[in-house]
């Protein structure tokens, strides 16, 4: 048996498709009941899902310090930066997703 996670295409055609729909799929196991997607996962079970590294919460907290990111900043940070994990498929978050993450603040538009 071949898990579809592992045959997940990194370049061609589909892949960019593939690595969400493969990314979609981890996020709805590791939620099982409680969420399906990192958007949905509840703030009380945040840390636990995102599964950051020392040195990712490390670069969170300066974050915080520096740029001044309100609490809930913080949090939406760390659910964009599982989502690149999940994207990248890695089991924990870790500071390079992290850094992506706080890449992309300026950039995005407010979630409605």
């Amino acid at each position: 048996f071949t898990s579809p996670l592992a045959i997940v295409p990194k370049y061609g055609k589909n892949a960019a498709s593939a690595r969400v729909a493969a990314a979609r799929l981890r996020q709805a196991a590791r939620g099982g009941s409680a969420y399906r997607t990192n958007a949905d996962i509840p703030d009380a079970l945040l840390d636990a899902a995102a599964l950051p590294t020392a040195e990712a919460r490390t670069l969170l907290g300066r974050a915080v310090e520096r740029l001044g990111l309100s609490a809930r900043a913080a949090r939406r940070t760390l659910r964009v930066a599982r989502t690149i994990a999940d994207l990248a498929a890695e089991p924990r978050t870790g500071a390079p997703a992290i850094a992506e993450a706080l890449g992309y603040r300026d950039r995005l538009p407010p979630r409605a």
